[in-house]
């Protein structure tokens, strides 16, 4: 074999090899980035189904209030069923509500409230979105 038929034996080794490990790298490329772009649409479309709001409540979040409320209401930005609600006063004492889990998806929701006295109260509430999401919200009040 002639030095130039052994240099280019050589030569044709060495870009065959290197065209394997840069096809290799390519695949590994494509299939971490697919591996991202699922990941991403997951993460992504989990968050915008979440995206469910407590838009107002009565008492409002941080409200002071003169007199005892007699009930409590609850708004969503979205349908949604309550499946949990706690109230508790400051020595951390849960306050009996009668509570049932919602059976029926709504934006909006009526508890009437026991004669609340003065006190600060903090009210938590455990929802599912549509998709099944579970979600919490708290609110704080005082009664005078």
């Amino acid at each position: 074999m002639s030095l130039a038929m052994y240099f280019y034996s050589r030569e044709m080794i060495l870009n065959t090899k290197i065209s394997l490990i840069s096809k290799l790298i390519e695949e590994m490329n494509m299939k971490t980035l697919i591996k991202v772009l699922i990941a991403s649409s997951v993460i992504f479309s989990s968050v915008a189904f979440a995206h469910v709001n407590l838009e107002k409540s009565m008492p409002a979040n941080n409200a002071m209030l003169m007199k005892p409320p007699a009930e409590l209401s609850l708004s969503f930005s979205k349908d949604v069923r309550v499946i949990k609600l706690i109230l508790k006063n400051n020595q951390d004492k849960e306050i009996e509500l009668n509570f049932k889990p919602s059976k029926k998806s709504s934006t909006k929701f009526l508890w009437e409230l026991p004669k609340l006295t003065p006190s600060n109260y903090m009210v938590d509430v455990t929802y599912l979105g549509e998709d099944g999401h579970k979600m919490k919200s708290k609110i704080n009040f005082m009664v005078h």
